[in-house]
């Protein structure tokens, strides 16, 4: 998978926040962090990718997105296998 399709498919899932789903670490980075969920959804929505996709051993793709957000940069990864939703595993 190329990093445009990649984030093609990011971005439409980020659409419906509903489908992106946020890991208990993730959560708790964001917590010791300060960064928002909006803050988070927004650079799905908006950011770029600076690493991957990979494909990690569980058959997920795996991208590491970045974003200025709110005067912060908020840097996601993020994973996907299909269509349908997301997984937001870190947040810093």
């Amino acid at each position: 998978m190329t990093a445009p399709v990649a984030l093609r498919i990011i971005r439409s899932i980020a659409a419906d926040s509903s489908r992106v789903v946020w890991l208990a670490h993730a959560k708790r980075r964001m917590r010791q962090r300060r960064i928002t969920p909006a803050q988070a959804i927004s650079c799905l929505k908006k950011g770029v990718i600076i690493e991957g996709p990979a494909l990690d051993s569980k058959g997920y793709w795996r991208s590491t997105m970045q974003r200025l957000s709110a005067g912060e940069e908020v840097t996601v990864v993020v994973s996907f296998k299909s269509h349908d939703r997301a997984l937001v595993i870190s947040v810093f």
